[in-house]
């Protein structure tokens, strides 16, 4: 019963010295504790020093008050700082981590309010002010430690990010304990991520905590808690029979964990049973991520076998799985390096036609059959992934066989990976003047794909040369740059001026100022007709864009000096509703 009463009576002399020590004098609410407090120092006399105290403060001078207020608060704190209770029932237990193990920070109050009122509220729109807290390291404050736990229970994705992935790392080992609390095992998206930093912060320590979630946790919290289990001599035998899961996270993870183990017998034998059942695609994941050889070619080998039953389907069901099959282990097999691999990748290209014949024949009046050249993308698109020299020169020369769609994945794939050379000798046939449907859908795919390019620079001069020849306007624009085809680029663009627009790709208004640039640097004065030429385009004409429009006007007031007065000069000349117009982009004419 003392401590609580001592606490009252410091509440209420916490009260007066906020309130201003005038106040103190015959307070009733606390002069009220003056009798209680003397009969508790019957049993412990410092008690009558703290009534004699308040009872002091009746007497004291207004000019000694302050004075007597503050030794009557600093007895109050004594008492309670030695002879007050926790608060936290149970025996005491000495914390797991050192002091070397916690993050030191003390941050103003006023840095942390705006922080505790962000995350106990709304965050929308608040954001940067929590990433600006990170960056200043006003999260390393355990005082604000309570509020992140808490908002985490209802955190959208991006403020769940932030927390789990930046503001609790730094605290490491020393909030290992409240993660195990928060952590629940039915594996919400919150529950993975808490498990991953616990184990990032504490993998040794994380263990027993593991371990229970991979007994006793859902199956998305298993397959987690697999992933990050330490794996032992004795884990095998449970690893295999983790093989046969129902989830297939939990296969996943299992496949995974045993290519470590993939020397005995036993593992051999469960990845060959995953790739000729129902794990194909997760097992030749992890054998085609991993350095064993001895499981490459066992991927190659059990491919082999699918190619063999592919030639030999008959029906519709039994070649859909054959095909299926073939199709998804040759998407890895085709990308290895052992060189039996990229044998058998020339085996199955020269059986290409017979592929594609038995799959036509069993398929092409099921709702399985995709396309006619379904085959020859798949082969394809694998053969120019792959390593070796021969086989990916053999899949770019079927390159005019495949269909659209691969086409574009393919032209992106070469532009980035492969020569300069290349890239013209596989694709520059896709430009010489388009006859049918198929082959202007092609071309444009490919025009695109120069528009967007952001490595024109690097590319082989003959593309120029190839755009010229065919008048190919918009791809002279594209590949508009200093050369030896400069003058000649710039000359094709102006004399089709009128074409060029009609059919300029709006979505790349980039590319229109490059054009400009080129046409100024060739010859400033009659170049300034051609971009008020195309302003009006974009701003009065029949397939008018406001866009477009925008960027025009932006970059002629942007214009150097010597420009921009042959364009104020040229612009008087222009009529009414141009030069009123051009006013929305700062640039006046009298």
């Amino acid at each position: 019963m003392s401590i609580p009463l001592l606490d009252q009576v410091f509440q209420e002399s916490r009260r007066l010295t906020i309130a201003g020590s005038r106040l103190a004098k015959k307070d009733t609410r606390l002069t009220t504790f003056v009798d209680p407090l003397r009969k508790l120092a019957k049993k412990a006399p410092v008690f009558d020093k703290i009534a004699d105290g308040i009872e002091l403060l009746n007497e004291t001078s207004d000019e000694h008050l302050a004075q007597a207020l503050i030794e009557l608060n600093s007895l109050i704190v004594a008492v309670l700082y030695t002879q007050g209770d926790p608060g936290v029932s149970g025996e005491e237990q000495e914390h797991r981590y050192s002091e070397s193990d916690l993050v030191y920070s003390q941050a103003p109050a006023k840095s942390l309010l705006p922080l505790k009122e962000v995350l106990g509220g709304s965050v929308s729109g608040k954001m940067g002010l929590l990433n600006d807290a990170v960056e200043r390291g006003v999260f390393l404050d355990f005082r604000i430690l309570p509020d992140v736990f808490s908002a985490l229970t209802y955190a959208s994705p991006v403020l769940m990010k932030l927390l789990v992935e930046q503001v609790l790392p730094p605290f490491g080992k020393a909030i290992t304990v409240e993660l195990e609390e928060l952590i629940s095992m039915k594996g919400s998206a919150l529950d993975i991520k808490l498990l991953k930093l616990l184990h990032q912060i504490d993998p040794d320590g994380s263990q027993e905590f593991i371990e229970a979630a991979v007994e006793h946790g859902s199956k998305k919290m298993k397959a987690a808690a697999l992933a990050l289990r330490r794996v032992s001599d004795d884990l095998p035998s449970e690893l295999l029979e983790q093989t046969q899961a129902k989830t297939k996270n939990v296969r996943s993870v299992a496949y995974e964990k045993l290519i470590d183990f993939a020397d005995s017998e036993a593992v051999f034998q469960a990845f060959k049973s995953g790739l000729e059942g129902k794990d194909l695609g997760i097992s030749i994941d992890k054998i085609f991520s991993s350095d064993n050889q001895d499981l490459h070619q066992l991927a190659v080998e059990v491919t082999q076998g699918f190619m063999e039953s592919a030639l030999e389907s008959e029906g519709e069901k039994e070649a859909k799985k054959a095909f299926d099959k073939l199709l998804i282990a040759f998407s890895w097999v085709g990308k290895m390096k052992i060189k039996s691999a990229q044998d058998f990748a020339l085996i199955i290209l020269k059986e290409k036609a017979k592929l594609e014949k038995i799959y036509d024949k069993c398929l092409s009046k099921s709702k399985h059959y995709k396309s006619k050249t379904y085959i020859v993308d798949q082969l394809v698109t694998t053969l120019v992934k792959s390593p070796g020299k021969k086989t990916q020169k053999a899949g770019l020369d079927l390159i005019p066989q495949i269909s659209k769609e691969c086409l574009k994945e393919l032209f992106e794939f070469s532009k980035s990976e492969l020569s300069v050379k290349v890239v013209f000798d596989q694709f520059s046939g896709f430009f010489h003047k388009p006859a049918g449907r198929l082959e202007k859908e092609k071309y444009e795919i490919l025009l695109n794909a120069f528009v967007e390019s952001d490595r024109l620079h690097k590319w082989d001069s003959r593309w120029t040369e190839l755009a010229l020849k065919h008048e190919d306007v918009i791809l002279v624009a594209a590949l508009l740059k200093k050369g030896k085809s400069f003058d000649s680029s710039v000359e094709l663009i102006q004399s089709n001026y009128k074409s060029f627009l009609k059919l300029f790709p709006v979505s790349h208004p980039h590319l229109l100022l490059h054009v400009f640039l080129g046409f100024l640097e060739k010859d400033s004065g009659e170049s300034i007709l051609f971009i008020i030429e195309a302003f009006n385009h974009f701003a009065f004409g029949k397939n008018k864009n406001l866009d477009m429009e925008i960027d025009i006007g932006n970059f002629c007031y942007d214009l150097p000096d010597e420009p921009r007065a042959e364009f104020k000069k040229q612009l008087q000349a222009a009529n009414k509703k141009i030069r009123s117009r051009f006013t929305n982009y700062g640039i006046y004419v009298s």
